[in-house]
């Protein structure tokens, strides 16, 4: 498998496992032969990068989701663009057909979508909203190329002039999650080490002078003290081999790794309608230190974080400062995530921040002056 379709973002097999559908950071979808690794087809016309793509449940179509903001459904054989599906926010961080296929499901940031894959469906939606029959210019719109009614039932009442309105395919359907209350207790940086993984965004220091990400969290280690590096360390935790250094030496942060690791958090997720409120209660952290809450979105497929701030309602950022104890606490209101799945994980994230400012919509440097300490992960149900 190879080519010039730049990197892979998101994979998905066939249901008959005969085949492989990519997305890419190109804007481009491939089809491949999973035996050969020969290209089947190519499925062009998204402005910004694939990052989500699935197969029907038959296997004959499939479902592409983009940066564009749009989801496309294509025939899988020719590649021909069947639906595009728009409205949303923000780049899709979820599409998926329903079981029998009749539906495509969609997720921005915001809200998640369902819709109606057949045209047939579409159509007979529209003729019960109009209420007569499709004017020629309408016939035109929806590919009807014959001369009989298109709503028999009411062709009696087809008018003549011009509609004030063109219907269109009907928009999304904002799904309602379900309601329900989430207990949450927050994971600290000394879960990454018993999952085998080295300490994210603080270091020790080397005996050349530099700093490293500690992989074992024993007494002696965790009397040391933590710096920052000078440079920002990109988060490293999908996939192996890990990096853990060595980096240039950064800033003294003030404490041990043991006092950084022995951070905690609690709190309820719960769930209103499309919306959600978030009280959280932090011990341990910093004392009078600066942090920031990210609503973040961790893909196993394409084995990268996306990290967003928690939004509030006035549209600005979350933060907050801990008491020189530190101790916080947080009421949030925001967009409830969709549920998670094996493909993708959402995510509540706070970071301390080492300079003592707080970076807009961007979490600033890590391993710098951006910390991730605390972490909590909304798993997917259970079958």
């Amino acid at each position: 498998f190879g080519g010039q379709d730049g990197a892979v973002l998101a994979v998905a097999f066939a249901p008959d496992g005969r085949s492989i559908l990519s997305g890419h950071d190109n804007d481009t979808a491939v089809l491949w032969d999973a035996a050969t690794g020969q290209v089947l087809q190519r499925f062009t016309g998204h402005t910004d990068q694939v990052s989500r793509v699935t197969f029907a449940p038959d296997g004959q179509h499939v479902l592409t989701g983009s940066a564009d903001q749009t989801a496309r459904l294509w025939d899988a054989r020719t590649g021909q663009l069947l639906r595009q599906y728009v409205g949303h926010e923000s780049p899709l961080l979820y599409a998926s057909f329903s079981e029998d296929g009749q539906q495509v499901y969609t997720a921005d940031r915001g809200n998640i979508y369902a819709r109606r894959t057949t045209l047939a469906d579409i159509i007979a939606i529209t003729c019960e909203q109009l209420s007569r029959d499709f004017t020629e210019a309408e016939q035109a719109f929806y590919n009807i190329l014959d001369d009989e009614p298109t709503c028999p039932q009411m062709a009696r009442q087809v008018v003549q002039a011009e509609p004030t309105w063109t219907p269109i395919v009907p928009g999304a359907v904002a799904v309602t999650p379900l309601s329900l209350v989430v207990e949450m207790e927050f994971l600290n940086e000394s879960a990454n080490v018993f999952m085998g993984l080295p300490v994210q965004d603080v270091f020790i220091q080397t005996e050349d002078g530099q700093v490293a990400r500690p992989w074992i969290l024993d007494e002696e280690t965790l009397a040391l003290p933590v710096y920052s590096a000078a440079v920002e360390v990109p988060m490293d935790f999908l996939e192996e081999p890990f990096d853990d250094g060595p980096y240039p030496l950064g800033e003294p942060l003030g404490f041990t790794l043991g006092d950084y690791v022995a951070a905690v958090g609690q709190g309820r997720y719960i769930v209103q309608g499309n919306q959600a409120v978030v009280e959280l209660t932090f011990d341990r952290l910093v004392p009078d230190g600066v942090y920031t809450l990210w609503c973040n979105v961790l893909s196993f497929t394409a084995l990268y974080i996306e990290e967003y701030p928690c939004i509030a309602p006035d549209g600005t950022p979350y933060s907050f400062v801990a008491d020189a104890n530190g101790h916080a606490e947080v009421t949030m209101e925001i967009t409830a995530f969709p549920p998670s799945t094996d493909e993708a994980i959402y995510e509540i994230g706070v970071a301390y921040h080492s300079d003592g400012q707080t970076h807009g919509f961007s979490v600033g440097e890590h391993g710098r002056n951006a910390h991730g300490q605390l972490f909590y992960d909304f798993l997917p149900p259970e079958e």
